[in-house]
């Protein structure tokens, strides 16, 4: 098997793991908690499906909706273009797509809009209630449009950028100014 088949297999295998009954009844064990549940039966509903399917096919879906096209895939699996069509246009490669995407999302989270529509939620809910609450979270909605100001600098848009791959570095910060001295000689007196 080569690199390109265990990534594949990686990509729709349950872990496997047997975990003991202590653990599986301890409530505060983060395993135990309604994600890692539902994010457990989507594996489980993944690798039953995949037991569906000849595992040639179940490798192509996986890796051609990781973005490799059908020459690469066809080259590692040595099968041609139009298998690899029929895998992925299959009823069985539409459902396995679906469920690689659904886990996924799952794992990845909220994305913004969706957070952005909590916070929505919360603004209608709270509008008459509890004014402060429906302030707030309209503030925290500006803020991840980037559309609000901050009195001590004016308008600012913040673009948060993956600090893991790119850190941040010196045209990071703004540079200085007039009205920015001048407020530090302001506060110093």
């Amino acid at each position: 098997m080569n690199d390109l088949e265990r990534y594949a297999e990686e990509l729709i295998c349950d872990d496997g793991s047997a975990l003991p009954p202590e653990v599986l009844l301890d409530k505060y064990h983060p395993r135990n908690d309604k994600y890692f549940q539902e994010l457990n039966f989507l594996r489980k509903q993944l690798q039953s499906h995949k037991t569906l399917m000849k595992p040639k096919a179940a490798m192509a879906v996986a890796l051609f909706r990781n973005g490799k096209n059908f020459r690469e895939i066809g080259d590692n699996l040595m099968i041609g273009p139009n298998t690899i069509s029929k895998y992925v246009q299959s009823p069985d490669g539409i459902r396995l797509r679906q469920l690689l995407d659904h886990q996924q999302q799952l794992i990845d989270g909220p994305n913004a809009e969706h957070r952005k529509g909590i916070l929505y939620r919360i603004v209608v809910d709270n509008e008459k209630p509890d004014p402060a609450v429906a302030i707030q979270a309209l503030k925290e909605i500006n803020k991840m449009s980037g559309v609000y100001e901050n009195t001590a600098t004016g308008n600012v848009v913040n673009i948060q950028i993956n600090a893991d791959l790119l850190p941040r570095g010196a045209l990071d910060v703004l540079p200085e100014t007039f009205e920015t001295r001048q407020k530090l000689i302001e506060d110093a007196d």
